[in-house]
């Protein structure tokens, strides 16, 4: 599960994440959004050169990529959920 607790400097941000996998270039963290109906889980590969893994559970992210890829998974989710009827 990803969430957002602290900004550690001006441009990263400090997320509990679980690295999933890990190459050479990039990391692949498994990131949760609440949906407002509930949660929905994506993996996410993070390049290295954006990020730093702090520990087995946080991760420091860019803050202008977090966002991105937050706003993506968001569109997404939002997009799923419109098709279903309440």
């Amino acid at each position: 599960m990803t969430t957002i607790e602290e900004t550690k400097t001006t441009d990263m941000v400090t997320i509990e994440a679980n690295v999933e996998r890990e190459t050479e270039k990039a990391i692949l963290i498994e990131a949760t959004i609440d949906t407002g109906v509930g949660q929905r889980g994506k993996n996410i590969w993070v390049p290295k050169s954006l990020s730093h893994i702090v520990n087995e559970s946080r991760v420091e992210i860019k803050d202008w990529f977090l966002t991105k890829k937050y706003n993506e998974l968001k569109d997404e989710v939002s997009c799923f959920y419109g098709f279903i009827e309440f």
